[in-house]
C-alpha cells in the first residue's frame, strides 16, 4: 500500500462500489473502508500537492499551453475533521449507517445500474457503497480498474479502415482496404474521444487507420482533437500523404509522429506495401524533421522479405536522430492461416544478434506501460523492439481502441467489441454512465499475460 502510486490508490479508493466492483478490484470491503479512513485523515495535507499539479482545462490540449489548478482544490472545503470522525466510526462498526452529503457536491450514480439510491441532503446508504465518491465527484468517472491494476490511459482511434497500401502482413490478396460501413463522422469521433476522457481519464491519443491521412474527415478532426485536455496526441501513418498534409499537421501543433517504413530498397518497398512510392515517404520524413516534430519509424522485420534491411534502416534513423521501432510480426488476420507467420517471424533475439554485429547497446528506461523495450547505442541514439511474442506486455497494457465505425476493442488479441454509436445519441450524463459499464467490459477482454493471436485484421481497428 505504501509503495503504490498515490494517484492510483486515491482513484481506486474513491470509487463507488458494489460486490461485483469489489471483486473486479480485488479489494476486501472492510479493508477498503479502513483505507478510506486513512486516506481521509491524510487528505488535507495531500490535497495541497494535488492542487499544485498542472491541469489542462477543456480547450487547452497539447496544441496549446496551460497551467491550471486541479479541480480537486475546489473540494477541500467539503472535508473537515467531522467527516473523518464519522468515517472512522463507520469503519469500526463495519457498516455504513447514515451519511450526510456535504453541501455543494453532486454524487454520481455508481457503475452498477442496479444501485439506484437517489442522493439528497441525508441519504441512508447500505453496506458496500463507496463514501468518498460524494466528496470527490470529478474522480468517480475515472475509476475503471481491473484485478491487475490496469486501466485505460491510452486511446487509439482508427480514422478509417481505408488504406492506400495493401501491405503483405495486413491484407492477404493485395486489395486495398475500403472504408468500413457506417463510419463515424468527425464530430461523432470528437464527441466519443471527449466522453472517454471524462469517463476513463484517457491521457494520450494516437490517431491510426487504415491510413488516417486518406480520410476526408481528418482535416476537420485533427485540429479540434488537439484542443481537448490530453497530455499527448500522435499519429501513425505510412507517410505517403505527409507532403500534402504537412502544413496542417504543423499548424495544429503536432509534436510526435510514427511513420511505418519496412525497407529502404525501392523494389522491396513495392513488394511489401503494394502501393505508394518510397521517395515520397522519405520526403515526408524530412519535412517532419525540419518542422521539429519528433519522429519514430516503425519497421516490421520479416525473414523472407526485409530481414536484410534491419541494419540499413537502423543506420538511416540513427543518422537523423530518429528512434526506430522494430515490431515483431503479429499472428493476426490472414497470418493465422497456413504457415506464413511461422516462415516470416523474426524474433527479438535475432534482431538483437543482428544489431550486435555492428553496434554495442544497452537496455534503457521506458514507461511502465510501454509496449517497446528500448535500447541505447552510446553516442548514436536509441531503438526499440515491440516484442509482443518474445516479451509480452499484456500485463501492463493500458490501451483502448475505437474503430472508425464506433466499435470499442479492449484488446488486440480478442475480437470482442462493443458498439459505442448508441451512446453518442444519449444525453451526456447518461452517456457517461453507459460508457462506464461498456469500458468495464472492454477492460475484462484484455489478456492476462500474453498475446494469443486473433482473426481480427489490424487495419480495421487501428494498430
Amino acid at each position: 500500500f505504501r509503495a503504490a502510486d498515490p494517484h492510483m490508490i486515491l482513484r481506486v479508493l474513491c470509487q463507488r462500489h458494489d460486490d461485483r466492483a469489489v471483486a473486479q478490484n480485488t479489494l476486501n470491503d472492510q479493508l477498503l473502508l479502513r483505507w478510506q479512513v486513512q486516506i481521509c485523515q491524510h487528505l488535507l495535507n495531500m490535497i495541497g500537492l494535488f492542487a499544485q499539479r498542472p491541469h489542462r482545462q477543456r480547450g487547452m490540449g497539447p496544441g496549446a499551453l496551460g497551467n491550471h489548478l486541479d479541480h480537486v482544490a475546489d473540494l477541500t472545503a467539503a472535508l473537515d475533521q467531522d467527516h473523518v470522525t464519522r468515517l472512522d466510526c463507520i469503519a469500526h462498526a463495519g457498516e455504513i449507517t447514515q451519511w450526510k452529503i456535504p453541501r455543494g457536491t453532486q454524487p454520481r450514480q455508481p457503475i452498477d445500474q442496479g444501485l439506484r439510491e437517489h442522493a439528497c441532503d441525508d441519504t441512508r446508504m447500505t453496506r458496500n457503497r463507496g463514501i468518498l465518491a460524494h466528496l470527490f465527484n470529478p474522480w468517480t468517472t475515472r475509476l475503471i480498474v481491473d484485478n491487475q491494476g490496469r486501466r485505460f490511459r491510452n486511446l487509439r482511434v482508427s480514422m478509417t479502415a481505408a488504406c492506400n497500401y495493401a501491405c503483405t502482413y495486413c491484407v492477404p490478396d493485395g486489395k486495398r482496404l475500403l472504408p468500413a460501413r457506417h463510419e463515424l463522422s468527425a464530430q461523432q469521433m470528437l464527441y466519443a474521444v471527449d466522453l472517454m476522457i471524462e469517463t476513463a481519464g484517457i491521457e494520450k491519443l494516437r490517431i491510426t487507420g487504415g491510413e488516417p491521412l486518406v480520410s476526408p474527415k481528418f482535416d476537420s478532426f485533427f485540429p479540434e482533437v488537439m484542443k481537448l485536455p490530453l497530455d499527448d496526441v500522435s499519429i501513425t501513418t505510412n507517410g505517403q500523404l505527409i507532403p500534402r498534409k504537412a502544413d496542417l499537421l504543423v499548424n495544429a501543433g503536432l509534436k510526435r509522429i510514427n511513420i511505418s517504413l519496412d525497407t529502404l530498397d525501392p523494389d522491396a518497398f513495392r513488394q511489401i506495401a503494394r502501393g505508394g512510392d518510397l521517395k515520397t515517404v522519405l520526403h515526408g520524413i524530412d519535412l517532419m524533421g525540419q518542422a521539429g516534430i519528433r519522429i519514430k519509424v516503425n519497421m516490421v522485420p520479416m525473414r523472407r522479405s526485409n530481414a536484410d534491411q534491419v541494419l540499413p534502416l537502423l543506420d538511416y534513423c540513427l543518422e537523423r536522430g530518429i528512434e526506430l521501432r522494430f515490431i515483431e510480426l503479429m499472428n493476426m488476420g490472414h497470418l493465422r492461416q497456413g504457415n506464413q507467420y511461422l516462415l516470416d517471424f523474426y524474433s527479438m533475439d535475432e534482431l538483437l544478434q543482428t544489431i550486435g554485429t555492428r553496434y554495442q547497446y544497452a537496455q534503457t528506461d521506458a514507461p511502465f506501460d510501454a509496449t517497446a523495450v528500448r535500447y541505447q547505442i552510446p553516442g548514436k541514439g536509441t531503438f526499440g523492439i515491440i516484442a509482443n511474442e518474445s516479451q509480452p506486455f499484456c500485463a501492463t497494457c493500458t490501451r483502448l481502441r475505437l474503430a472508425s465505425n464506433g466499435k470499442i476493442y479492449g484488446c488486440l488479441s480478442n475480437s470482442a467489441f462493443r458498439d459505442m454509436k448508441p451512446i453518442l445519441e444519449m444525453p451526456r450524463h447518461l452517456a457517461v454512465q453507459s460508457l462506464q459499464r461498456m469500458l468495464l467490459g472492454a477492460l475484462g477482454d484484455k489478456q492476462n499475460l500474453s498475446f494469443r493471436g486473433e482473426v481480427t485484421v489490424m487495419k480495421f481497428i487501428g494498430g
